[in-house]
């Protein structure tokens, strides 16, 4: 793995980048619906409503945004902008990130545990056992989960990240369609991930929990895919010299 040297200023980077992407849409939702607001709000009082949550909730901005189609349409061409601009940060850090993390990764001195039978090695939510993969992955998934199947040898880092960017993007199209085909392309290589490791894979239980797994919690998912990856070429696993082998 890249030294802390190589990984803190990456990390920076990433945390910037998607800022653009990550606050423009409520920022812009608050700046459409600060107009409609006190006008809201004076409607509920001369109504006659009392100062309830209710009354509240329906003279929020966020209920204005919601209701009215224009303004509903102008938020979604900024978040479409905001992702277009997202791209070349992503394909920056991504350049910065393949240049100092070598690949197979060096042996680190110390312990390694061996990895576990049938199971995965590290659990769905114990991302802070390691900052730097929790950070990396937190602030640009595609890098994260690029550089993990390039590990596994199902694709190249250049390939799996424009795949996983080529999902991202069909956002501008339709957010639903975006969740549908991350989760798709998510179980699928999760479960070629579960094959790899000898753990079960390919039944109805274990595709409906990597379902479920990368539609609520994506980010815990690449993390630890990433985690069972290092760990692996650190252990000497035998799926990965199988791997390198025929590689």
């Amino acid at each position: 793995m890249a030294g802390p040297s190589s990984v803190t200023p990456l990390i920076v980077l990433l945390f910037l980048a998607p800022l653009t992407q990550a606050w423009e849409l409520p920022a812009a939702a608050l700046q459409v619906g600060s107009a409609t607001a006190s006008a809201d709000e004076s409607l509920v009082v001369e109504a006659g409503a009392t100062n309830t949550l209710a009354s509240r909730l329906a003279a929020s901005s966020w209920v204005a945004w919601a209701s009215d189609p224009k303004e509903q349409e102008a938020l979604a061409t900024k978040s479409r902008y905001s992702m277009l601009l997202w791209i070349p940060f992503v394909a920056l850090a991504a350049l910065f990130y393949n240049y100092n993390k070598q690949f197979p990764p060096k042996d680190v001195p110390g312990d390694h545990p061996k990895l576990l039978d049938h199971q995965w090695s590290f659990g769905l939510f114990a991302c802070f056992d390691t900052p730097a993969i929790c950070c990396l992955t937190c602030c640009c998934m595609p890098i994260r989960w690029a550089d993990t199947i390039r590990m596994a040898g199902l694709m190249s880092f250049w390939l799996a990240l424009v795949v996983f960017l080529g999902v991202m993007l069909t956002e501008i199209v339709s957010a639903t369609l975006q969740l549908v085909l991350l989760v798709a392309v998510g179980t699928y290589y999760r479960q070629k991930l579960r094959a790899m490791f000898g753990l079960d894979y390919g039944d109805f239980s274990t595709v409906a929990a990597d379902c479920l797994t990368w539609c609520c919690c994506g980010c815990c998912a690449i993390i630890q895919e990433a985690r069972q990856l290092e760990a692996a070429y650190q252990t000497k696993h035998s799926a990965i010299e199988q791997m390198l082998s025929i590689v």
